[in-house]
């Protein structure tokens, strides 16, 4: 349970999930490139852990993994925040429903690129960095999986 948290946390501080790379080849300016088409602002519609279906399972009701372990549902206070992303960074709005009162309304968190446009890198603002495999981009919908293959997030473009 708490390596779930623990896991919730920090992909609510990679959010809710591409910009600037140090490729010159993948310049914003590109309409086609995954920087370009991940600027905006996104709302996450589904999440799955270990093959369970987190975002429509209650917070306080678990499922048993394809790992084996205790999976409980995505936190409420998760599912209404909003991402804006631009070339670089990006800004996590906690919504109405925050996960701490003492917590911050926003988070801003920088990223990158890698040149194939298939992973997506993130530095925490404590200096902590998690990689996201870019499973899909279009113009309304961005899936990203974790690095460990365990859990999959599903914006829209709002």
């Amino acid at each position: 349970m708490k390596s779930i948290q623990i896991f919730l946390v920090v992909y609510v501080l990679i959010f809710s999930f591409a910009g600037a790379c140090s490729n010159d080849d993948e310049s914003p300016s590109n309409p086609n490139s995954a920087a370009s088409s991940i600027i905006g602002t996104w709302k996450m519609t589904g999440a799955t852990r270990h093959g369970v279906d987190t975002f429509n399972l209650p917070e306080t009701s678990f499922q048993l993994g394809t790992n084996g372990s205790q999976i409980y549902g995505l936190r409420n206070c998760l599912k209404d925040n909003i991402t804006t992303w631009s070339a670089s960074s990006y800004v996590i709005d906690e919504g109405p429903l925050k996960c701490s009162a003492s917590a911050p309304q926003t988070h801003t968190i920088q990223y990158t690129i890698n040149s194939q446009q298939t992973l997506l890198t993130i530095t925490t603002p404590t200096g902590g960095q998690a990689t996201l495999s870019i499973l899909s981009l279009n113009s309304t919908t961005l899936k990203l999986q974790s690095s460990n293959g365990g859990g999959i997030d599903t914006l829209t473009r709002q």
